[in-house]
């Protein structure tokens, strides 16, 4: 989800063996882990709202204590808060013709990437799931962007610059005669 990102969980035991014993009672003890940014209201009661506020995968723990003293913890799925645009130029100074990888390392699982240039018809642009590849037909220094999405609504942009080099070769003719004897 988008940041901030809410959940509300609630503990729910589907078995315990010392159920039926007169003094049963349960502690929880909620924990987060991974990620860089939550704030977990309510940690030792059984329901509990968990605000995620940066980017990152996280994991929702929860240890419950019987009151015999047997412990479990139980792991949540990964929770991907928010979504990160990332890619790799192969090299951000290329000869003009020649053709450019691009390869997307976006992160927290994007479900949508639009890739665009500044380069307009200077430049072809094919993409194939992770990969994209471009090949420029002018000189100069342009822009790439991606935009990663997750069901449109999040949405993250990574802009990176690429210097195009035209290389001209301008033979210089030289006198084959000269520096040779008089005859």
């Amino acid at each position: 989800g988008c940041l901030p990102f809410k959940v509300n969980a609630k503990a729910s035991i589907a078995y315990d063996y010392h159920v039926g014993v007169s003094n049963t009672s349960y502690k929880y003890r909620w924990f987060v882990t991974g990620g860089n940014g939550f704030t977990l209201n309510n940690d030792t009661t059984p329901e509990i709202e968990v605000v995620f506020t940066g980017k990152g995968t996280y994991q929702l723990n929860l240890e419950i204590t019987n009151s015999a003293g047997c412990s479990y913890i139980a792991i949540s799925d990964e929770i991907n808060a928010g979504v990160e645009a990332s890619f790799d130029l192969a090299d951000a100074r290329i000869c003009l013709g020649a053709e450019v990888l691009v390869k997307n390392n976006s992160t927290l699982k994007p479900s949508r990437f639009d890739w665009s240039t500044n380069a307009g018809s200077a430049a072809n642009f094919t993409f194939g799931g992770s990969e994209a590849s471009l090949k420029f037909y002018k000189n100069g220094l342009f822009e790439i962007e991606l935009i990663a999405s997750k069901y449109g609504q999040c949405f993250d942009t990574l802009r990176k610059n690429i210097e195009l080099i035209e290389v001209i070769a301008r033979p210089v003719p030289q006198d084959s005669a000269l520096f040779c004897a008089p005859a």
